[in-house]
Parts: C-alpha cells; sequence; structure tokens
C-alpha cells in the first residue's frame, strides 16, 4: 500500500498573543518528532506551543522519546484551560531537566493543537538572531505500519561535506505505538527509480531517530525523494524531512505524504447522497426529513431475515415451542433429561424404536465383562456408606482382589483412607499380609501415603512369628533388598524420610557389598538427605572410614545445598578435619580460629584447595598475590596463561566503552542504573580514535549519564571512567592500606620461607601445631570408644 498525495497541514488558528501561529491537526495523542535541547557552543532549545480549542479542560502529559528504545520514558503533567494556549521555552530542560534530542508524544484528554519550533541561539546573542525550523504535532493516527510506505521528497546535497553543498539534508522517523519494527529508505530519483542501496533502521519502542541522507545512501541527490516502508514489526512511524540552505541556514521542514483517506474529499463519511428511508420487509415507517421510526410491521420478522444462532434460548418462552415446530433430527440425546415417566432403579433405554423406562441392567453389563472404560474415569465406581465392604473378593485358589497396571507413575492396586483406617490392609496366617511386586524400574511394589499424625503409610503385620514392620510409624523400619535394590525406602517432603534412633546400639545401619551402605535423599528445603548428631563431645555427628575410598563422600544437585555441611560449637573442634599422609596436606572447616582452613605441603603439587567451579566470599579477601590461570590460547594442550589481577588500595570500579559523536559533536553515554548508587569520587579519560580530534567530558556523571563532546561530528571515542565504592558494606569496611602486626603476631611471617627464614617463623605454624595436637587426642579417644563393627 502506497501512501499517496502530499498536502500542507491547513488549519490555523488566530491568538492574540505574541507569539507564532499554531497550524496542523489537533488530537488527543500527538507527537512532535523533532525536538531537542543542548548547551555548547551554539546552544539548541525548543519552544512548543499548546492550543485547547475546547470548552472544557484539557490534561496533558508530555513524554520524552530519546533517539533510544523508550518503554517507559519520562513524563511531564499540565494542565490547560478551555481557550488557552500554553507556550513551553526550553521544553526539554524544563520539564525533563534533560540536555538531549528526541521526539514528544503529547496525549491529552480533550483535543489539543501543537506545534514547536527547535533552534540554535549562539552564546550572547538574542531570539532575533536565532535560527531554527517549524515542526507542526502529527497525530499518531496518521502513522503508518507493516507493509505501507511514504516518500520524504524535495532532497538536495550534491556532497559529503555537508558545508559544500547548497543544501544539507536529514531524514528522520518516531515510533508510535511502544512496539518495535523495522524500517527500510530507499533514495528515488526524479524518474521513480531506486539508487544505490537501502538502508534499514531497526527501532524500538517509541524510538526517535534521524540521519544525514549522505551518510544513509553515500552519493550525489540533486533531486531526489526518500521512501519510507515498514518491513517488520508490529510498530508504526511518523516520518519527517530537514532540509538547510547552506548559506543563510534557512531551515525547512518537509512532511511526510499523508494517506489520501485523511482528507475530507476522499473521505467516505462525508460524501454519502441519502435523502430518505424507506422501509422494507417486515418494516413499516420511514419518512424523508425529521427524526425517522422503523417499527416492525404485522408480518413480523420471519426465519429469513435472521442470521444464523441469532435467537437464543433466553429469548424463547416456555410452551412457545411445538413439537411441529422442530425438524426432524433437531434434538439430539444432548438435549434429554430424564424427567418422569420412570421409577426408582429404572434406567433410559430404547426398545429398538422407542426411548423406554427400563430396570437396570436390562442391556446393561453382563459379568464377565470383556469391554474397557473411558479414557480418563473409572469402569466401575462403587461407594458403601454403611458398615461393610465396599468391593470384598473371596477366592480359594487364586487372588481375592487383583490389579494390574501398565502406566508407570499407576497402582495395580490403590486404596486412599482419609480417616483413621488403612488405605489397604491385608491379614495373614500364613503367607503375606500385602505382596506387591513391580517391574518398573523406579516404582515400588508396596506403596503407601499416610497424611494422619496417628497412622502409619505402610503396616505389616504378621501373627504366625510375631514380627511387624512399620514404615513412617514409631519403628525405624527393616527390610531386606537384592540385586542392589532398596531393602528400606522412605520419602518425605517435610519430615524424615526413614529415620532411626537407639539408646545403645546403632539408630540406622547400612552394610552393603555391593552398593551403598546407607543412601539418603530429600527433596525438601533445608533438610539433609543423610543427618548425623552426636551429643557427646568425644564422638560424631558422621564419621566415615575407607582403607581405599573416600572416608565422607558428600554429593549434592540442589541449588544452594552441600554435599557435606559439617558444624562445630567448641571452641578447640572443627565441624570437618581432613588429612591426607602421603602429601602432608591437611585442612579444617570451622575450627577454633577460621571457617576454613588448609595447608598445603612444600611439594609444588600439592593444593592447600582446589575448587572447581564458582566460588563466592561474603566478605573481605586478603591474599599474597593474585592471577588468573588458562589453557594457552596459542597452544591449549601444553602451555598455560598467566595475568596478575589489578590491584587498588581504594575499592576502585573501572567502566569502558566506544561510542561516536552526533552530527552536533556530542555523545551521551548510559551507565547502568545503579552507577550512582555504587560509586563516587568519578575519574574520566577519554581517547580519539581514527583521526585527529579533540574530545572533551561536556557534562559529568549525573543520574547515571555523562556527555562527550568532539570539536567535530561523527568522532569515535574510546571512555574510561572509575569510581569508588560506596556501598554499605564498602564504606564499614574498608582495606587497611598500611598495617601494624597485631603483639601475638609480631615477629611472624606469612611467607617466611620467601623472607628466607626457617618454618617456625611463619603465623600459622604454632596454630596449625595446636590443632593437629588437638586431632590426633581426640582422634584416639572417640576410637577407643567405638564398638566393634562388623
Amino acid at each position: 500500500m502506497f501512501r499517496g498525495k502530499t498536502f500542507l497541514l491547513g488549519l490555523v488558528v488566530a491568538v492574540t498573543l505574541a507569539q507564532p501561529t499554531l497550524a496542523g491537526f489537533a488530537g488527543t495523542d500527538i507527537y512532535l518528532p523533532s525536538v531537542g535541547s543542548a548547551v555548547g557552543v551554539a546552544p539548541w532549545y525548543t519552544t512548543v506551543w499548546v492550543y485547547n480549542p475546547t470548552s472544557s479542560p484539557a490534561n496533558v502529559t508530555f513524554y520524552f522519546l530519546k533517539r533510544q528504545a523508550n518503554p517507559s520514558p519520562s513524563s511531564y503533567t499540565d494542565t490547560i484551560p478551555p481557550g488557552d494556549v500554553r507556550r513551553y521555552d526550553d521544553a526539554v530542560q524544563f520539564m525533563f531537566h534533560e540536555s538531549n534530542f528526541g521526539a514528544l508524544r503529547i496525549v491529552s484528554n480533550q483535543k489539543v493543537l501543537v506545534s514547536s519550533r527547535i533552534y540554535a541561539q549562539s552564546s550572547g546573542e538574542g531570539l532575533r538572531n536565532s535560527k531554527g525550523q517549524y515542526f507542526g504535532g502529527v497525530p499518531a493516527s496518521f502513522a503508518i505500519g507493516a507493509g505501507e510506505k511514504t516518500r520524504i521528497v524535495g532532497i538536495r546535497q550534491t556532497s559529503s561535506d555537508r558545508s559544500a553543498s547548497d543544501f544539507r539534508f536529514n531524514v528522520g522517523v518516531v515510533e508510535t505505538t511502544g512496539n518495535s519494527c523495522t524500517v527500510t529508505l530507499r533514495l528515488v530519483d526524479e524518474t521513480g527509480a531506486v539508487v544505490g542501496s537501502p538502508s534499514t533502521w531497526n527501532l524500538g519502542a517509541r524510538e526517535q531517530k534521524q540521519d544525514n541522507v549522505w551518510s544513509l545512501f553515500g552519493t550525489s541527490m540533486p533531486n531526489h525523494q526518500v521512501e519510507i516502508e515498514v518491513t517488520g514489526g508490529t510498530g508504526k512511524v511518523i516520518a519527517f524531512g530537514s532540509s538547510i540552505a547552506n548559506g543563510s541556514d534557512d531551515p525547512s521542514t518537509v512532511e511526510m505524504h499523508f494517506a489520501d483517506s485523511l482528507l475530507a474529499e476522499n473521505s467516505t463519511g462525508g460524501s454519502g447522497t441519502i435523502t430518505g428511508v424507506t422501509a422494507g420487509q417486515g418494516l413499516t415507517g420511514g419518512g424523508t426529513s425529521g427524526n425517522v421510526t422503523l417499527a416492525v410491521a404485522n408480518g413480523g420478522i420471519t426465519s429469513g431475515m435472521l442470521a444464523d444462532n441469532s435467537v437464543t434460548s433466553a429469548k424463547i418462552a416456555d410452551g412457545s415451542v411445538q413439537a411441529a415446530d422442530l425438524a426432524n433430527g433437531a434434538v439430539t440425546k444432548a438435549k434429554l433429561a430424564a424427567s418422569g415417566g420412570g421409577t426408582s432403579g429404572q434406567v433410559l433405554g430404547t426398545d429398538g424404536t422407542n426411548l423406554v423406562w427400563q430396570a437396570a441392567g436390562s442391556g446393561g453389563f453382563t459379568l464377565p465383562y470383556a469391554g474397557s472404560g473411558s479414557a480418563s474415569g473409572d469402569l466401575f465406581s462403587i461407594t458403601n456408606s454403611g458398615t461393610g465392604t465396599a468391593i470384598y473378593g473371596k477366592s480359594t485358589q487364586n487372588d481375592g482382589v487383583r490389579g494390574e497396571a501398565s502406566v508407570v507413575g499407576k497402582s495395580g492396586v490403590y486404596g486412599y483412607n482419609a480417616a483413621a483406617g488403612y488405605g489397604v490392609k491385608g491379614t495373614s496366617i500364613s503367607g503375606h499380609g500385602v505382596a506387591g511386586v513391580s517391574g518398573g524400574n523406579t516404582m515400588s511394589g508396596v506403596y503407601g501415603e499416610q497424611t494422619n499424625s496417628g497412622g502409619y503409610a505402610v503396616f505389616g503385620s504378621n501373627t504366625g512369628s510375631g514380627n511387624w514392620g512399620y514404615l513412617g510409624g514409631n519403628e525405624g523400619a527393616k527390610g531386606v533388598g537384592a540385586n542392589n535394590k532398596t531393602g528400606v525406602l522412605g520419602s518425605s517432603t517435610s519430615g524424615y524420610g526413614v529415620e532411626g534412633s537407639s539408646s545403645s546400639g546403632r539408630g540406622v545401619f547400612g552394610h552393603s557389598t555391593g552398593a551403598e551402605g546407607v543412601y539418603g535423599q530429600t527433596s525438601a528445603a533445608n533438610k539433609a538427605g543423610v543427618y548425623g548428631n552426636n551429643d557427646n563431645a568425644n564422638g560424631y555427628g558422621v564419621r566415615g572410614d575407607s582403607a581405599s575410598g573416600d572416608g565422607v563422600y558428600g554429593s549434592s544437585s540442589g541449588g544452594n545445598r552441600s554435599g557435606v555441611y559439617g558444624q562445630n560449637s567448641n571452641s578447640f573442634g572443627w565441624g570437618v578435619y581432613g588429612r591426607n599422609t602421603n602429601s602432608g596436606t591437611e585442612g579444617f572447616l570451622g575450627g577454633a580460629l577460621y571457617g576454613v582452613y588448609g595447608k598445603a605441603s612444600s611439594n609444588a603439587s600439592s593444593k592447600a584447595g582446589w575448587f572447581d567451579g564458582s566460588v563466592h566470599v561474603n566478605g573481605a579477601l586478603s591474599k599474597s598475590s593474585g592471577s588468573f590461570k588458562i589453557d594457552h590460547p596459542l597452544d591449549p594442550e601444553h602451555k598455560y596463561l598467566y595475568h596478575s589481577f589489578v590491584e587498588s588500595p581504594d575499592m576502585m570500579n573501572i567502566y569502558n566503552g566506544n561510542v561516536v559523536t552526533d552530527e552536533e559533536g556530542r555523545a551521551v553515554v548510559e551507565l547502568p542504573e545503579w552507577f550512582e548508587a555504587l560509586n563516587k569520587d568519578f575519574r574520566y579519560q577519554l581517547t580519539v580514535i581514527g583521526r585527529f580530534a579533540q574530545a572533551i567530558v561536556e557534562e559529568e556523571i549525573k543520574n547515571n549519564r555523562f556527555v562527550i563532546r568532539t570539536n567535530m561530528a561523527r568522532v569515535e571515542v574510546s571512555w574510561q571512567v572509575t569510581g569508588i565504592r560506596k556501598d554499605p558494606w564498602a564504606e564499614a569496611h574498608r582495606i587497611p592500606v598500611e598495617e601494624v602486626k597485631p603483639p601475638e603476631e609480631q615477629g611472624t611471617y606469612l611467607n617466611p620461607k620467601e623472607w628466607g627464614q626457617p618454618e617456625e617463623k611463619g603465623l600459622d605454624y604454632r596454630t596449625l601445631t595446636q590443632l593437629r595436637e588437638n586431632s590426633e587426642a581426640m582422634t584416639q579417644t572417640a576410637s577407643g570408644s567405638q564398638e566393634h563393627r562388623p
């Protein structure tokens, strides 16, 4: 679709105030496509006029749309009395305190007329010497969308040096719906032929964008047009052009082609020729002047006049539809209700010709039954509200009741009791009370779920031998499993899967020759797969001994959970203690002096600690040195590459990037929204890239942004900003650059070997010796008190 004819915005409102004439289209959602405010050698300003032609106050909200995506733009609200014209000088700075360029969106509860002048005013000069151009407000409804085109005419620029051409020309667009879109720009000569390659702009929500035509097409344009088409996305755009004579700097605004349908002369709404109304079939009345009334004639409305499904049941009176009114086959079984005619216990059936009431079972299920149930419902559902059994099965040769399921996660027999009874209960004097066999890899032969605090998930009793087992009851549980399967499996989402308690023996003992002796797993937050607790000062919560493998091994795939967790509240103990006698490496977790302590031997391959993955330190980190170590990029199989960390005495943060200044020589660097909340004492570095030019920081950091200014347009600048942390933790924990060692550390070294001192001079030597002696004493005491293990 091509949006055709070009026309001038013709509505003119005369006002008595000393200001420019307002022209344009009134509306409730209007765009000024080019506004701005900037300081510098030749400052830019924008004056906006808003006229309220209605008899009611207009509540108006202005939105500033920068040259970027604007999903949540800044806003300013004002109320304009009826018939009043409100003028806003330097509108962008006044309303939004911004030094930036873009567009304005004006939304009002009444139709308003909006216009503007954007102009440059040299320092020390008055308004009479300013140079600028007029923009009329364009309603959002004039924007073009996907598959639609418009044109900007009068393109003239014959040199890449804008000052060498008679005119310089810019084109721009602004998105109006809050959605993204793709805009394709094509250069067209006076014959209508496309010249050169098109340019593409990807616009974000309510983004304003403009550029010089030579930058877009790179060729001479003595008399050309720019065709603008929305080629992707759901957004819509208003387009505009700006032509400036290089000698006088006289600017002209060039509007887009607007759709013919926007003109009254081409609108279907104003071209009708109806002079009277004549009643048609089923209607009476009419006339050629005054109020015209139509009514239903005596013949009424026939079925041919009704649209399908237009008469609903609510529109039909009770008893008004007779049998003769219904077409054959019009009433289906879904429309029938079993009301009247039948007696208790009877069902509605058929004798082959008619529907009849008949005794239950006449034509119903017969046993044995070889049919099948529905895909989701029950085949049989039986309820007994008395004291008997809902289903009772008895057999002298086989199973009394047997259920079989071939669906994963479903039970062959499922029992549920919401009271204090049993979901499934089996009693036997010689065999199994309940026997369950499962062929599924992860399913249970017998599975019980218990929601009453006084019952058991599964209860089994054998009256022949007097033995019994409870799962989830007072006793722990006992089970025997074969082929690496589980003897007893307990699962819980809030309490314990399996709990064992003993006053003299073992709470839970597991022994295996093929799989895990004891395996614990939980899906509950802050619960342990295996948890051990010992109230004796010389015992262990969890202890593991191994002659060949791991003494204690822990693995966790849960978020924020530990594979092995140890806690010690005794000042001379530790949560976890490990020692390797082969390499001399040892470590303490949760000890008296350190939360974690690791000591490596002099062996070059010995490590005090090794972390494979992300590590978080919630507090200050001090070290003798630091570096990254990676596989060498040029020889990753045979070499490593090291770089040392960048160090600073004052908690410095570094930020950098590259930016290109616009045609006014300005670039706005947007920093993260948390930048000023985190940093203070800013420092700047600017480096010009590609050509000789000058660059300065024109506006320092404010509202998480700063402005770079160059003495030429479109200069690439590499920038770096540093800041000092000022967050609460940093302010409370400044790094001491120099510190006197405390009395107990006087004469010691962090690294005695590197200073040519003996090992005994090390800061940790005495602490490590004391901890090792405590460890050996506690190990001997604990080992002597352990009972014999099978």
